[in-house]
């Protein structure tokens, strides 16, 4: 069963097409990659997914809905969530407290210094519960500007998945990082992904990830999709050799 399918999606910044005609859809609980040359319009498909960009024309639907014209805030506490390439967790907090305001905002709630601490128990509980889940249990009184590249990264994805997605969409989740810890945050995500029930869809440019963690690989070139289905498929997919894996040098 497919729980999220766009339709003729088209998206422009003035005469530049970043997303034409683009129809696919993402499986139930599955976990698939997002790949294409710079520019091929990933971040902005993930930006339109999640309401952050209105689209031109077309149309997305979650779970048979129509949230094409939905806010982002909307679409999130539907179940859509989703990581950027650029962390973005607040440096000025601690870990524990990073991960706590994501989880507040799933129970739309707010934090008060002078909230009744026992009612904040169940909460305090999930935080700590998430940070185990993340490996950053250990860290939890860090402030976010002092962790190392990797944790960030695992902060940043646990605070996604704080909100209890269904759908997770990751934008480069392991930019920066050195080959080792690449596929150790890979690790963790598909751990994650196996553990929640999750359907996950992740950006990435290294394709040794993208082969050994996907169940599918859609690619796109110049906003159009041009090969969708297992690893072995697009390897072998002439077009996605011409357009990209024939330039990787």
């Amino acid at each position: 069963m497919k729980i999220l399918e766009v339709q003729h999606l088209n998206k422009s910044f003035g005469g530049l097409q970043a997303i034409n005609d683009l129809s696919l859809g993402f499986e139930e609980g599955e976990m698939s990659s997002i790949i294409g040359p710079n520019g091929a319009g990933k971040t902005t498909f993930f930006n339109l997914l999640t309401g952050y960009l209105r689209l031109d024309s077309g149309k997305i639907l979650f779970k048979n809905q129509d949230i094409s014209k939905l806010p982002n805030y909307k679409i999130g506490r539907m179940g859509i969530n989703r990581s950027f390439q650029i962390s973005h967790v607040c440096p000025s907090l601690t870990v524990f407290e990073n991960l706590r305001a994501s989880i507040l905002s799933k129970r739309k709630k707010t934090f008060k210094f002078f909230t009744n601490v026992g009612g904040m128990k169940d909460i305090e509980d999930e935080v700590m519960s998430s940070l185990d889940d993340i490996n950053l249990k250990d860290l939890a009184g860090t402030p976010a500007t002092q962790l190392p590249h990797g944790a960030l990264k695992s902060l940043d994805i646990g605070m996604a998945l704080a909100m209890d997605p269904q759908i997770a969409l990751l934008d480069e989740p392991t930019a920066g990082m050195p080959s080792g810890d690449r596929m150790r945050i890979m690790d963790l995500i598909q751990r994650l992904w196996k553990q929640k029930g999750l359907t996950i869809v992740f950006v990435e440019h290294d394709m040794d990830v993208v082969f050994a963690f996907s169940q599918k690989i859609r690619v796109l070139n110049y906003g159009s999709l041009i090969a969708d289905g297992t690893p072995e498929e697009v390897s072998q997919n002439p077009v996605v050799i011409e357009a990209y894996l024939g330039d990787e040098d």
